[in-house]
C-alpha cells in the first residue's frame, strides 16, 4: 500500500529559488540602499560645504556597510529583506530550518554562505 504524505509534511516542502528571483530581490535591496545613501548625501552632506576628507576615503565601503546593516536588521526583525518579501523568498539552512542567530549574522555580512540557501515560500 502506498503511503501518502501528511498535510504537515506537504507544508514543509521547499523548492530552491531560481536565479532570476534572487537577482530581482538583490536589485530591489540594492536600489533601496542606493536611495538611502543618496538621501543622506543630498540632505546632510552636500548643503554643508561638500564632503569631508574622511568621507571620501570611506565612500567605497559605505554601501557595503549599509547593505550588511540593512540585511542584519531585516533578517533579525522580519526574517527577510524587502526584496525577499516582494519576491516571496526565504532563507533556510541546510536542514531546511529557519536560520539561527549565528547564521543570520553570517548571511547578513557574507552574501554567499554554504549552509544558507534561498527558497520559495
Amino acid at each position: 500500500m502506498i503511503q501518502l504524505p501528511s498535510n504537515n509534511e506537504i507544508d514543509n516542502v521547499f523548492y530552491k529559488a531560481d536565479y532570476l528571483k534572487r537577482i530581482v530581490a538583490g536589485l530591489i535591496d540594492g536600489a533601496l540602499i542606493i536611495a538611502f545613501i543618496l538621501l543622506i548625501l543630498i540632505s546632510e552632506i552636500l548643503p554643508n560645504e561638500g564632503f569631508p576628507p574622511s568621507f571620501i576615503l570611506l565612500f567605497p565601503i559605505i554601501p557595503f556597510l549599509f547593505l550588511a546593516l540593512y540585511r542584519l536588521i531585516s533578517l533579525f526583525l522580519f526574517n527577510g529583506t524587502l526584496g525577499m518579501k516582494i519576491c516571496k523568498l526565504i532563507l533556510l539552512n541546510k536542514d531546511l530550518l529557519p536560520l539561527s542567530k549565528q547564521e543570520i549574522i553570517n548571511a547578513a555580512f557574507f552574501l554567499l554562505i554554504n549552509d544558507v540557501r534561498y527558497y520559495d515560500k
